[in-house]
């Protein structure tokens, strides 16, 4: 009886020590929302349905299923995981398991404790000119060090270059990010990057568009927290308009704000974007980040700010602004 009880506390302790041991998701917007949001005019769409939804046992478009992703709702094609704990890398918060979280690990992919000794990661595994600790891809050369959609892996060694969920061998602008694929001259290359698509010429739009009074509405779909990995990647925004209209959206800090962040005293846009669809349709909007905002934006903590947005109809209607509470986070 007493080994029983023994052997029962033994299980206790050893599952207790799993848990508190386990890391948590990595703080930063999860892949997979990105990755589930509608795609218009996807070859991919099941017959009967109008946009495309990943399958269920791929939450984060990183064609590693679910069942054995070592970060199921993470982008991480390459499965790293120097610790072997089940835990990829872009996930775990000690991806060495030596006892210091990444953050403040001087070596967080090799075991330098006790001392924090930064010595052990002064290698360049692949000998092109670039410390394993700073090298965005560890296993291939690369010494421009490019990183297209600065995601922190390589394009060398990225699977979706220009991370718009759509992966390189499978995406008709690999380098520019363009998530609907829409190929009007069906040549294999897309439009967002194909010099000779020849579109419809503009043609008068006729009484009939003329006494259209009517204004377009809009629906859109975001995270109510943008992170500074999403906005490297243009922060991609989610749009349906009900009839053929122009679109933009511009992300604005207080004067509080901007103030707090050393911006001036003013209101500020700190980041702007446009988008057009040609019909009743969904397309995404992609943010440019003022250069000067971009280094003080993220270094004070979560921000406050202000997404708004517009669309006006080809005779001239203009939605009424829709405007969403927005937190910008390291």
């Amino acid at each position: 009886m007493v080994l029983v009880r023994g052997l029962l506390l033994l299980v206790l302790v050893v599952f207790a020590t799993v848990l508190s041991a386990a890391p948590a998701q990595a703080a930063t917007s999860s892949d997979a929302e990105l990755c589930g949001a509608p795609r218009v005019n996807d070859p991919r769409t099941p017959a009967g349905y109008d946009d495309y939804i990943p399958p269920e046992n791929d939450w984060d478009c990183d064609e590693v299923p679910n069942g054995i992703d070592n970060c199921p709702t993470i982008r991480n094609a390459d499965q790293s995981d120097v610790d072997r704990d089940g835990f990829g890398d872009r996930c775990d918060d000690d991806a060495d398991n030596d006892g210091v979280s990444n953050t403040q690990d001087t070596c967080p992919l090799v075991q330098n404790q006790p001392g924090n000794d930064p010595t052990p990661c002064q290698v360049d595994s692949d000998g092109d000119g670039t410390m394993d600790r700073d090298d965005n891809c560890r296993r291939l050369v690369n010494p421009d060090q490019k990183d297209l959609d600065g995601d922190g892996y390589g394009d060398i060694c990225d699977s979706d270059d220009d991370d718009d969920y759509d992966l390189d061998h499978v995406d008709n602008c690999p380098v520019t990010p363009n998530p609907d694929q829409a190929d009007a001259d069906a040549d294999g290359i897309g439009d967002a990057c194909d010099t000779s698509t020849i579109l419809p010429p503009t043609v008068d739009p006729g009484p009939a568009v003329i006494a259209d009074k009517q204004a377009p509405t809009l629906s859109l779909r975001t995270l109510r927290a943008q992170y500074r990995s999403d906005a490297a990647g243009g922060m991609p925004l989610w749009v349906r308009c009900s009839e053929a209209c122009a679109i933009t959206a511009t992300v604005t800090l207080s004067a509080r704000e901007a103030r707090r962040l050393g911006l001036g005293r003013k209101t500020l846009v700190v980041a702007a974007g446009d988008a057009a669809v040609d019909d009743a349709g969904s397309t995404y909007v992609f943010f440019d980040l003022k250069k000067a905002a971009a280094r003080k934006l993220f270094k004070k903590g979560p921000v406050s700010a202000t997404l708004e947005l517009r669309a006006t109809d080809a005779a001239g209607n203009s939605a009424a602004p829709m405007r969403r509470a927005l937190r910008l986070k390291p």
